[in-house]
């Protein structure tokens, strides 16, 4: 590995000694992921839980906020620690905080007595019917999709997000130096968790993704339907259901992309828009400050998880804050008119901002790029009123059903009436990215890359408290016409357990029906039957000819025994780009072709005239001075046809695949003057560039 000056980090800091991917060890793998996902709940939940009570926070509240307070505090640790260029292993990242932790929760309890850590009260049990919900679901959708605890989705950003986590694994830097830097906090979460136990990447990044979505991301939601309806119990209960139902996130971010850091920032900003309805209109000025404190530590951490989330932060809680606005401002008589005044003045700050930022050149090239749009406008509103919101799936009729009822029930409800601006909000920005084109669509979907994928979580995350409302308008409907049918006498404890379970058996049976075959052979696809289908199709480390599949692993691990640390030369539409992740094989290209525009002349030459080494003055005076040894091939019998057979570009194993920039690699062969065949299984290939 190179840093920004051209030194070799190893030549500073000695590189880890990570394992090779070993193949025979793939079953036992689920342990080491298992462990590693203990670890994870370990170090984010009980340190911040700690610290969260330190502030004062008790009770649900404070485990529904931890991971804000700790996972700002690794982060941060290990940001210092690289820009004192000090590398370091997990020790070092996480028993700082967790030592701060834990003295200043000790400080705490010696001044207070509010330090109980067994309390078992509503919210706790509560909380647990949400991340049960969550772990079954993550289980039967995620883990039971994955062929092996190693499998990954070899989609476009995968190779950018695995091979970040090896890279942090290998040079001791668990982090960006910067905060205006790719956002790295999945990728320091992963590195931690390999680090820990072992160092296969894509087991650590399955962990964290498990954690995220088992934990993490119910929890959040447990937070924010408290922090809205505290007061309904039977609404709490009821809304556990809710975990998981909408395709479009989390799971959407899972099955394309992936886009497993804004999986993290969107589940963490549920956290953050909890801490907001929680403290916003506190009258306690303590409880507003430590309110405060708390929305500062979660805007650093969705920061560093992912920026966008800061603007999907802005969507879905302006009408919250524009509601707190007018209710601080329109206390006494004659005050109306004022509060409107600042709401205004909000809103017009708020817009202006949103503007700077999207003219700053900062975020210029990502407000720039464009998704084409795919939907005619009545096309795009069915989608949006069945929930069709994934581009690849099916709609979600009972969520639809749900979430409607909700939408005409909160109208009854001044309190949550903000809700229903949210939703429209995210609806109209999906409409514009999915049916329009134009300066309009940038402007609302510019943060997002116009990606309909991204607006479609947007959606479903403004919808979920409007659906919680809908299944609570249900339950009490139910209730109401029960007790009519049994002449007024209203149902028991155990009535109530049937019904209730009976209920839940409807509504979630609709929303997980897998796909089926129906008579004459008609195949009825569902929203979750695409959706598990695509995730295991896709995670899958089977004979894939345009993946890196399990032979070609095997066979890589042997190219490192051969060639250490030496650079070798790669054709990454072969799988290849993910072999210094898997396999720590340090080949040239790690990434499809997407920015072949920034490469040198050197880099040219050899990848549209590699084949030409031994007549070539140009290609072996480029080998040399790219310090080139080796080259690999994976599909040399194949790779020709990929890329002139009809269609081929458009599959993601082929991202950014520009005809004509690979030449030299696609032409390589047995035999070529100067280069010896070091290594031969099948279609693969290992030469040695003949000096």
């Amino acid at each position: 590995m190179i840093d920004a000056d051209g030194v070799r980090l190893s030549a500073r800091f000695p590189q880890k000694n990570l394992p090779l991917f070993q193949i025979e060890r793939l079953q036992t793998m689920w342990i080491d992921l298992l462990i590693q996902l203990i670890f994870l709940c370990v170090i984010v939940y009980i340190p911040g839980y700690l610290m969260t009570r330190a502030l004062g926070i008790g009770g649900a509240r404070a485990i529904c906020f931890a991971p804000l307070l700790s996972l700002a505090g690794y982060y941060i640790t290990a940001m210092v620690l690289v820009n004192l260029s000090i590398a370091s292993s997990w020790l070092g990242i996480v028993v700082p905080f967790c030592l701060a932790s834990l003295l200043l929760f000790l400080l705490r309890t010696k001044r207070s007595a509010d330090a109980n850590l067994c309390v078992l009260s509503f919210d706790c049990k509560t909380l647990c019917l949400y991340v049960a919900m969550g772990s079954v679901l993550t289980f039967f959708v995620y883990v039971m999709s994955l062929d092996s605890a190693a499998s990954f989705l070899q989609q476009y950003d995968n190779y950018s997000h695995v091979s970040q986590i090896r890279t942090f694994l290998d040079s001791g830097y668990f982090a960006e130096p910067s905060l205006m830097s790719y956002p790295s906090l999945w990728h320091c979460l992963g590195a931690l968790a390999a680090d820990f136990w072992g160092g296969y990447v894509t087991v650590a990044a399955n962990a964290v993704n498990i954690f995220i979505l088992a934990l993490v991301f119910p929890v959040s939601l447990f937070g924010l339907f408290r922090a809205l309806f505290g007061s309904d119990k039977t609404q709490l209960r009821i809304s556990a259901l809710l975990v998981g139902v909408f395709t479009a996130f989390p799971w959407g971010f899972v099955s394309f992309g992936p886009l497993y850091p804004l999986l993290l920032g969107n589940a963490l900003l549920l956290a953050v828009i909890s801490v907001l309805v929680e403290y916003a209109l506190s009258s306690s000025l303590c409880e507003f400050f430590r309110g405060v404190v708390l929305f500062v530590v979660g805007c650093v951490v969705l920061a560093v998880s992912h920026p966008s989330s800061i603007f999907a932060g802005i969507v879905l809680a302006f009408p919250f804050l524009c509601s707190c606005i007018y209710r601080r401002c329109s206390c006494g008589n004659g005050r109306k008119h004022i509060a409107m005044l600042f709401v205004a003045v909000f809103l017009a700050g708020l817009g202006l901002l949103w503007l700077a930022c999207y003219m700053s050149a900062a975020f210029s090239s990502v407000v720039s790029f464009n998704w084409p749009s795919f939907a005619s406008k009545a096309e795009t509103l069915v989608r949006i009123g069945s929930f069709y919101l994934l581009r690849y799936g099916a709609p979600q009729l009972m969520v639809a059903v749900v979430v409607f009822i909700g939408v005409g029930a909160s109208l009854y409800s001044r309190r949550y009436r903000w809700t229903l601006v949210s939703l429209l909000a995210t609806m109209v920005m999906y409409f514009s990215t999915v049916a329009t084109e134009g300066t309009i669509k940038h402007v609302l979907t510019g943060f997002w890359y116009t990606d309909s994928f991204r607006i479609a979580a947007l959606v479903a995350i403004a919808a979920m408290p409007i659906a919680s409302i809908g299944l609570n308008a249900i339950w009490k409907f139910a209730c109401k016409v029960s007790t009519v049918v049994r002449g007024g006498i209203t149902l028991d404890q155990r009535g109530i357990a049937y019904m209730g379970a009976g209920l839940s058996l409807i509504f979630l049976c609709g929303v997980f029906l897998p796909s089926f075959t129906v008579p004459s052979d008609i195949n009825v696809v569902t929203a979750f039957g695409a959706l598990s289908g695509s995730v295991r199709a896709e995670n899958s480390l089977k004979v894939n000819d345009r993946a890196f599949d399990l032979e070609e692993i095997k066979f890589a691990n042997k190219v490192k025994e051969i060639t250490g640390d030496a650079k070798v030369q790669n054709y990454p539409y072969d799988g290849s780009l993910y072999a210094y992740a898997l396999c720590g094989l340090n080949v040239t290209e790690r990434q499809w072709g997407g920015y072949l525009g920034d490469v040198d002349a050197d880099r040219h030459v050899v990848r549209t005239e590699l084949n030409e080494c031994g007549s070539n003055v140009d290609v072996r005076n480029a080998l040399l001075n790219e310090d080139i040894e080796y080259v690999m091939i994976l599909d040399i019998d194949r790779m020709r046809n990929y890329a002139t057979e009809s269609g081929s570009t458009d599959g993601f194993y082929y991202a950014d695949y520009l005809d004509g920039s690979w030449s030299g690699l696609e032409s390589m062969e047995d035999g070529l003057p100067g280069f010896e065949t070091v290594l031969s299984d099948g279609d693969m290939r290992l030469y040695r560039v003949v000096r």
